[in-house]
């Protein structure tokens, strides 16, 4: 009668270390996120650079550009009028460009059209390359499951060249976590009224396609 209380005591202890083990040491401080209130465990991190190009043209027209103070100057007493009108009534185009190249790769470049002492219209372009990063994560829902069935089976046991069946049936319980890591314990008698306990764990294999 010892002996049995001794076994089930054992068996007790071991059940309880192989549920509280997967919390302690499946991994060691594993990084948690919460999806719409439910708990999951990051397995796999990415990092990616996405280099994004962005262009865009724009149009304005004089009449919309803003003119600041005029400023007269002494008029010569000797002048070309005909020159003076010439390039009056003429369209001078100005060109800048201005390069980024710290944190994005682009620039910016500025068209202006003057006749009549105004600026006509003017016309921007810029272009860029926009760095984005992107981390993504690979996560498992934190779902442990307990699973409790019979077990039963049949023993050969070889003694003195004698060979003898001995039939034992029980209990079986699982416990599956978070991690896909499976412990197993197994209790129950034979038929020849001895107790029997077992314990296994299992891991999860990947199989690929």
């Amino acid at each position: 009668m010892s002996n049995y209380i001794s076994s089930l005591l054992i068996l007790t202890a071991v059940i309880t270390s192989l549920i509280l083990f997967p919390f302690n040491c499946s991994e060691p401080n594993p990084t948690q996120v919460n999806i719409d209130g439910k708990k999951y465990t990051v397995v796999k991190t990415k990092i990616d650079t996405l280099i994004v190009p962005v262009t865009k043209t724009v149009y304005k027209p004089g009449s919309t550009i803003y003119r600041d103070t005029t400023i007269y100057v002494e008029i010569p007493q000797i002048i070309d009028t005909a020159k003076i009108l010439r390039m009056y009534f003429a369209k001078s185009i100005y060109r800048d460009t201005l390069t980024f190249t710290d944190t994005i790769n682009g620039f910016v470049s500025v068209t202006d059209t003057i006749s009549q002492n105004k600026i006509v219209g003017r016309t921007w372009n810029a272009a860029f390359k926009l760095k984005t990063i992107r981390e993504i994560y690979y996560v498992q829902q934190n779902t442990r499951k307990l699973f409790v069935g019979p077990v039963f089976g049949i023993a050969v046991d070889r003694l003195k060249n004698q060979t003898q069946r001995v039939g034992y049936f029980g209990a079986s319980i699982s416990y599956l976590t978070a991690n896909d890591r499976l412990y197993t314990v197994n209790v129950g008698m034979n038929t020849n009224n001895f107790l029997f306990t077992s314990a296994a764990i299992n891991w999860k294999i990947k199989l690929t396609k």
